[in-house]
């Protein structure tokens, strides 16, 4: 896979293709994820090429790379180390806020580029762009004080997010929906995908939330989760009994409001169910997904098989290989 790694400075001007490094990491994912890019050169070579903070790094036509911002020379090993946030991560840095005298950010029925162009509004408008194509997705929903990449992720739900890549210094965006390919494409540890699987039964099957006020003004949110993962607030459904309760205690005391509460507490109960995640390698081929892309995924020897949305993605370039990790859950 022969992959250019371009240097340039803040104002986007090339200074040149890097072929001197030692080694490139860099992982993109959704918010909740380490999106940042580690760059490490024998100090001598660093010495003739320097990559400082302020400068950038990346692949043309794709989301790997993004700002220089710090430098580390460590005299021990020789080794001088640069890093940076990718361009997702940079997303992560433009705060969204209610107007002033409102509690939210209210959206109601916008198309979801529209949408991401007037949450960014002018903020880096020299280098993100948002695709004035109708992407067919509409957002309605509400948000408070949040980074924009976790707002949009709120607004855009489960069925879609968002893709991006950078190209001729500017950084390109899109809402797209996820792209569901598990009935064309599986993956497998009998072909050229390692494929590391882990399946976990449920911690917890009852919740107790605690929000806003004091004593037995305090807001209480009690939920069960029922044999078949269903979570409910109804106790005289077939909630698990006494004896096999596993309870969680979830102090949430600066929520603004219980229905903000109930939906907290559903949200954590289900994170604590069974599961299953799978970690797919892939060294070496052209084959590359994208963070909106669900294919089915087999592991042959426990039997799991599931189709899985990619969460994470992760490039190391070293002198003699190429590895994409993908992490699927």
């Amino acid at each position: 896979m022969e992959l250019a790694l371009i240097h340039c400075d803040g104002g986007f001007r090339d200074i040149k293709v890097l072929d001197c490094f030692e080694q490139f990491d860099c992982t993109v994912g959704d918010s909740e994820n380490d999106n940042d890019w580690m760059l490490e050169f024998a100090a001598e070579e660093w010495a003739r090429n320097p990559v400082n903070p302020g400068d950038h790094v990346y692949i043309d036509n794709t989301e790997w790379g993004g700002p220089a911002e710090r430098v580390r020379h460590s005299s021990d090993d020789g080794k001088v180390r640069v890093y940076g946030t990718n361009w997702r991560g940079l997303l992560g840095r433009r705060g969204v806020c209610p107007a002033a005298g409102q509690t939210h950010y209210r959206v109601d029925s916008c198309e979801a580029n529209e949408l991401m162009a007037q949450l960014i509004g002018n903020w880096r408008n020299s280098l993100f762009h948002v695709s004035d194509e109708n992407s067919g997705i509409v957002c309605s929903g509400s948000i408070r004080y949040k980074p924009f990449d976790r707002a949009m992720e709120t607004l855009l739900g489960d069925s879609a997010g968002i893709r991006l890549f950078c190209s001729g210094g500017r950084v390109e965006l899109s809402a797209v929906r996820v792209n569901d390919i598990s009935e064309l494409m599986e993956l497998s540890d009998e072909y050229d995908a390692g494929v590391i699987s882990q399946r976990r039964r449920g911690e917890y099957n009852h919740i107790i939330a605690l929000g806003r006020g004091e004593l037995l003004e305090r807001d209480v949110v009690e939920m069960w989760m029922l044999d078949d993962g269903t979570i409910t607030e109804d106790s005289s459904l077939d909630i698990p009994s006494d004896n096999e309760l596993s309870t969680y205690i979830y102090d949430y005391s600066a929520v603004e409001s219980l229905a903000e509460l109930r939906a907290a507490a559903k949200k954590k109960l289900a994170g604590f169910s069974f599961g299953e995640t799978m970690e797919i390698t892939l060294s070496g081929i052209d084959t590359q997904l994208e963070l909106t892309d669900r294919i089915s995924v087999r592991d042959s020897v426990t039997g799991m098989v599931s189709r899985l949305r990619v969460q994470e993605k992760r490039l190391r370039i070293d002198k003699d290989s190429v590895t994409v990790t993908h992490i699927l859950k």
